[in-house]
């Protein structure tokens, strides 16, 4: 659930940046689009709490900033290229070296996730992450516009309600939930 509601305001700041870098053009219905799934996906994961700042919530703020602003820019980095699989590519392997030259001592964990236990998850992980960049990219390069595809990749959010319901049997707050995957679906309707 934090991975969601951490893509809130990733999503806010990848439709501002691409508005704002990109020069894409919003009309009344993507911008009633975005705000169904942003309302849906915070219906989904709403819960009262005694909420104040820390340190961490400047931090994950920041982050999200870098987060919308990057897929901004793989936008524009995309817009040069012929095809999205080698970028992909290079976009997932120069920051791990980057890494590796940043804390050069990371290099003595990595047997562990060559392990049985780790590496066929790790794989089928990759995997559908790598699919699922790839396809989003590939809808921007197909002439789709960043502001509205970040948003409508929000809308996995209704699977992972479904999938959490069936597998993992979390029928708490379903109604909740329902309405929520209904405000996200209509919103991703609005987008398309």
């Amino acid at each position: 659930t934090g991975v969601q509601t951490c893509a809130l305001p990733i999503c806010a700041w990848a439709v501002i940046s691409a508005v704002l870098f990109l020069g894409e053009k919003l009309n009344s219905t993507d911008i009633l689009g975005i705000v169904s799934i942003i309302l849906g996906v915070v219906v989904i994961y709403y819960q009262k709490s005694n909420w104040k700042i820390e340190s961490g919530h400047v931090y994950a703020v920041l982050g999200a900033l870098m987060f919308g602003v990057a897929f901004t820019n793989d936008a524009f980095i995309l817009n040069k290229y012929n095809s999205v699989p080698p970028y992909i590519f290079l976009a997932f392997i120069l920051p791990a070296l980057a890494i590796l030259l940043y804390k050069p001592s990371l290099i003595k964990s990595l047997p562990h996730y060559f392990s049985k236990e780790i590496f066929g998850k790790l794989i089928l992980t990759s995997s559908v992450y790598a699919i699922s960049a790839i396809t989003i990219f590939a809808a921007y390069k197909a002439g789709g516009k960043a502001s509205v595809i970040n948003p409508i990749s929000q809308s996995s959010v209704v699977l992972t309600v479904i999938m959490s319901y069936f597998f993992l049997n979390e029928k708490d707050k379903l109604s909740q939930k329902i309405i929520g995957s209904i405000l996200v679906f209509a919103g991703a309707l609005l987008l398309i």
